[in-house]
């Protein structure tokens, strides 16, 4: 029976003794490598701290075999001679600079490499090489993806799946004989929403068009969100303005598609980021008085309103004497308004019931003027 021996060395050790032995590594090349070595362990040892003090060099000396060792692998395939000829050929730097690049091209930066990032295990340098690479081919299919629906803004590289699903969505339940497009609006991604819960299993068939070089990533992050899908929008009874107003961060669906960012204090470009919901509601008005109306009507009148009448100012002047749970108007927030405006609608609250403590005991008179100044009136 034949033992076999488990060679624990490291890539370099083996690379070094395979060189000496076949004399790919003679002294002249050995000097180079010495002193290839030096520098690296100096200019690692400068990140560190100092190129002075034995601690850091002592750590940057590690932190240059780490580099060396996971780059000698990764570029042989783990063959001991092709590390030799490397080696040889090559010297120390290269090997270093070539995980650094690596690594940057991660996002990495200098102090985290040589900290960090040299004393990965090789399977997970692999892993994070293969990671990387997808992440990168799956923004290319993103941008190709949001370019055929017209989609007009930036992408930012995390937002890829995202952008990969909602593309999906559009040229899945485009109108017939129309091109899929999408303005960037919630209308848009209302209507689109819309069909899908109208014809579920359009979802089975990504479109026929797609170009093979992207295939793979998009039918990767589709078979990974589907059935998110289907089981929030299909199987949910939420009114669709409140799925695609909801916020990124509540674990809803509106966390799987690229949506439309605007606050109040954003009002020219907050038009495309209203819901139908909510243009209805205000009557296409986002100045503060309507705000305010609605807010103080549709929490203590019978109806919000975007102007309020004679009588429903006196009958909410009746009721300042106390202020309503913040529950109650986070309910009734999250029940109409869309997300990114909730924090406006919040400070804005917040400032007229502040202005309130000053008339709460007054006459109704006071309290009347006060909600005038404030709000819309017919």
């Amino acid at each position: 029976m034949r033992v076999v021996r488990h060679d624990a060395r490291t890539p370099f050790e083996k690379a070094w003794s395979r060189g000496i032995a076949s004399g790919l590594i003679d002294s002249e090349v050995s000097e180079s490598i010495t002193k290839d070595g030096t520098r690296a362990i100096r200019k690692i040892a400068l990140i560190l701290g100092s190129e002075y003090l034995r601690a850091d060099l002592e750590r940057a000396m590690r932190s240059m075999l780490g580099l060396v060792n996971l780059h000698l692998a990764y570029e042989s395939g783990g063959d001991v001679d092709k590390a030799a000829q490397s080696l040889a050929s090559k010297g120390l730097l290269h090997h270093t600079k070539g995980a650094s690049r690596i690594f940057k091209k991660m996002g990495c930066d200098e102090r985290e490499i040589v900290t960090q990032s040299a004393f990965m295990s090789y399977a997970d340098f692999v892993a994070a090489i293969a990671d990387h690479e997808r992440h990168e081919r799956t923004y290319a299919a993103a941008r190709w993806a949001l370019q055929s629906i017209g989609y007009p803004d930036d992408l930012d590289k995390d937002e890829s799946p995202a952008a990969i699903c909602t593309a999906m969505l559009f040229m899945i339940y485009k109108k017939r004989g129309k091109a899929p497009a999408w303005n960037g609006d919630m209308a848009g991604l209302e209507a689109v929403l819309s069909a899908l819960r109208a014809k579920p299993k359009a979802l089975d068939r990504l479109p026929a068009t797609l170009p093979d070089a992207y295939r793979p990533e998009i039918e990767w992050v589709w078979r990974s969100c589907r059935e998110s899908f289907l089981k929030h929008v299909v199987c949910s009874q939420t009114p669709i303005h409140q799925l695609v107003g909801a916020s990124v961060e509540s674990g809803s669906l509106i966390g799987l598609l690229m949506k439309p960012c605007a606050g109040i204090g954003d009002i020219d470009g907050a038009a495309g980021s209203t819901t139908a919901h909510w243009r209805k509601l205000t009557g296409g008005l986002l100045d503060e008085d309507t705000l305010m109306s609605l807010m103080l009507s549709g929490l203590l009148c019978a109806k919000a309103r975007p102007k309020l009448t004679s009588q429903e100012v006196k009958a909410i002047a009746g009721q300042l004497l106390e202020q309503p749970a913040g529950s109650r108007l986070d309910a009734w927030l999250d029940e109409n308004v869309p997300h990114d405006f909730h924090g406006g609608m919040r400070e804005l609250w917040a400032a007229f019931w502040g202005e309130v403590d000053a008339v709460r005991t007054d006459s109704e008179a006071g309290r009347v003027k006060l909600i005038k100044a404030w709000t819309a009136k017919r």
